[in-house]
């Protein structure tokens, strides 16, 4: 009987450690290992907290990926078709992990979830070894189609089989990727946070977070979803949806962008007057700098009044009509001024990674090199926000994972 070989994954992430469940789905015999460079597997989660999200979405409006690469995108999404998210929810629980569900969809581990140990159990169980500290050098691939894998301490290893999980951030993964043949694209952050033109904004309204809409002037586009303004910019699930949609262009216009803030996207203009109007004709002689409205603070509503040319000093009772129109005007369309860009403390996501014609998507496996796939962020597409991205990690690491198991269970019995 010939040798059985070993099959190899590049990564402890989420792609990685769910690829290996695959693999010994469809394949109990061959011995499996998964190559960590960090001391411990999922070390993204470090400072991170268990908040990541895994599927699920707050802004999207049913359009599950949006590339920032247009290649890629039809692949991905039928790869998600197959495994779609709620499918990869219930999978999780059947192992035991406890999820949370949040009133708009999205979805977390559970507090208090020790994601790491729980993972190292379930593949401990399922044989599969974890090496930690094992950073890659480089790869050579052999005349028997195995791949030569060499440490950075000088150590070797033979694979029959490869699978890069090694992610989406600027890493040494797509390196090697490069070595076996592969074309990629840059990686750059798919999300991000936009830094105000305007410092003093930021103490000014900050720190204020609330679910809006944003619309960038330059394109038009609009999203929807929490925003937090502090004095590092303007973050959070609308900027991240946005910037997924249009960071090329943002680029270009080196992020020096015109965005229209509506601090109340599930209240009509006219209903913002209505209630404006009802406290004036009640405030009698009462100032209306004194009791902020729509739950801001003094100093949050001082800016909205100074922006709509209100004295904060003069009485409800005074105020003319246009004036009031002026001030609901700007709690639906403020205009916020940003100058640059920089990582949000949330969301991580990346664009770029192996390119999409050298990936057969329906296995996740390579089209220039045998025995060799991929799964997660090393390969180029980039998903929304609030779980469609997590999702499309998650499927490719099961599309990956259940060929290169059935793959090397097939090559042992030939």
């Amino acid at each position: 009987m010939p040798e059985l070989g070993k099959g190899v994954i590049l990564g402890g992430g989420f792609a990685g450690f769910a690829a290996a469940y695959w693999f010994r789905e469809y394949n109990t015999e061959t011995p499996l290992v998964i190559l960590e460079k960090t001391g411990g597997p999922l070390s993204w989660l470090d400072g991170k907290g268990m908040d990541s999200i895994l599927a699920g979405s707050e802004c999207g409006g049913g359009e599950p990926l949006i590339g920032r690469y247009l290649r890629g995108l039809p692949e991905i999404q039928r790869v998600m078709d197959a495994w779609p998210g709620e499918t990869n929810l219930n999978w999780l629980e059947s192992l035991g992990f406890k999820l949370k569900r949040d009133s708009t969809g999205m979805v977390s581990f559970a507090e208090g979830t020790d994601i790491r140990k729980k993972w190292s159990s379930i593949l401990q169980d399922r044989n599969v070894e974890l090496k930690t500290n094992y950073a890659v050098e480089s790869l050579s691939p052999q005349p028997d189609s195995t791949i030569r894998i060499w440490s950075r301490d000088g150590d070797s290893t033979e694979a029959r089989g490869l699978l890069f999980a090694t992610g989406g951030e600027r890493n040494h993964g797509l390196t090697l990727a490069r070595e076996l043949g592969h074309e990629t694209s840059p990686v750059e952050a798919g999300y991000l946070r936009l830094r105000l033109a305007s410092p003093k904004l930021g103490s000014l309204l900050g720190p204020l977070t609330r679910n809006v809409n944003l619309k960038c002037l330059k394109s038009g586009e609009e999203a929807s979803g929490s925003l937090s303004l502090t004095g590092r910019g303007l973050e959070g699930m609308a900027v991240s949806c946005l910037s997924a949609r249009l960071g090329t262009v943002w680029r270009q216009l080196g992020h020096r962008l015109k965005i229209e803030v509506d601090w109340f996207p599930h209240r009509s203009h006219a209903k913002v007057i209505e209630e404006i109007s009802d406290r004036s004709q009640r405030g009698g002689r009462q100032a209306i700098g004194d009791e902020p409205l729509f739950g801001f603070t003094i100093q949050q509503w001082s800016y909205f009044l100074k922006q709509a040319k209100l004295d904060g000093q003069i009485s409800w009772g005074k105020v003319n009509p246009r004036k009031l129109q002026a001030l609901a005007l700007q709690l639906k369309r403020s205009r916020l001024l940003t100058s640059g860009s920089g990582l949000p403390s949330g969301e991580r996501s990346w664009a770029g990674g192996i390119q999409s014609d050298s990936i057969d998507w329906s296995r996740g496996k390579s089209t220039v090199m045998k025995r060799v796939w991929m799964a997660g962020e090393v390969m180029d597409f980039l998903g929304m926000p609030g779980g469609p991205h997590m999702n499309a990690v998650w499927a490719s690491a099961y599309q990956a994972g259940c060929s290169m198991g059935m793959a090397l269970k097939n090559a042992s019995k030939s």
